[in-house]
């Protein structure tokens, strides 16, 4: 897979989303045309949709609270996870490709997981949801598992999301453009999610997308 944004079969967002970057993507209201289409929803819940997006996050457990910059590559079935920035442990690379776990770091070295969810909490001593962020980043809840949902007042996007042991709230949407071959629509997704378990809390905030 392309670990990088822009890599091949990814294009370049439009000028409208630069405008959105270099202006801080400010909350928009959202709108009933700027949704993902329904062969795009299905196409996300059936893991073959590569995407990639950045931004900064916070990390908080019962010891410290600590920040970085966030990189999360999705292809398809694939994804990376890469943190650098002031993080406690330096540059942190999590991902899963062909199914096999694997964490980078100048801490533990590079260890690959059989377990992947269970032996990375027990590694990190906390949860890190790698297989459902996928979807939260996007604003869908993971498909296949419960999910309680809040939806905001228009009904369609949500406002909070309960899956497993985690509470998603999703604080601030912001409007993208996607190019789909050759059509180019807007679409409502996350600015800033916040994900909370009992150990731990993560505050996302995204900052550019590319499809």
């Amino acid at each position: 897979m392309s670990a990088e944004p822009g890599g091949p079969g990814i294009r370049l967002l439009g000028p409208a989303l630069l405008l959105c970057l270099l202006s801080a993507c400010q909350t928009v209201p959202p709108t009933a045309e700027n949704d993902l289409d329904g062969k795009l929803r299905q196409k996300i819940l059936k893991r073959e949709v590569s995407y990639a997006t950045k931004g900064r996050l916070s990390l908080t457990t019962l010891e410290a609270t600590n920040q970085a910059s966030f990189t999360l590559n999705v292809d398809n079935k694939d994804l990376v996870l890469q943190l650098s920035g002031p993080f406690g442990v330096g540059a942190v690379r999590l991902e899963v490709i062909d199914g096999q776990g694997r964490v980078i770091s100048a801490r533990h070295g590079d260890i690959k997981l059989q377990n992947t969810q269970e032996e990375l909490t027990a590694l990190l001593g906390y949860p890190v949801p790698l297989d459902a962020i996928r979807f939260w980043a996007l604003g869908l809840a993971e498909p296949g598992k419960p999910a309680q949902r809040t939806m905001m007042a228009n009904g369609r996007l949500l406002s909070a999301l309960e899956q497993g042991r985690w509470r998603v709230e999703f604080q601030q949407y912001q409007t993208v453009q996607l190019h789909r071959g050759e059509d180019q629509y807007s679409v409502e997704l996350p600015r800033k999610v916040q994900l909370s378990s009992p150990e731990v809390r993560i505050l996302m905030v995204f900052r550019h997308w590319r499809f």
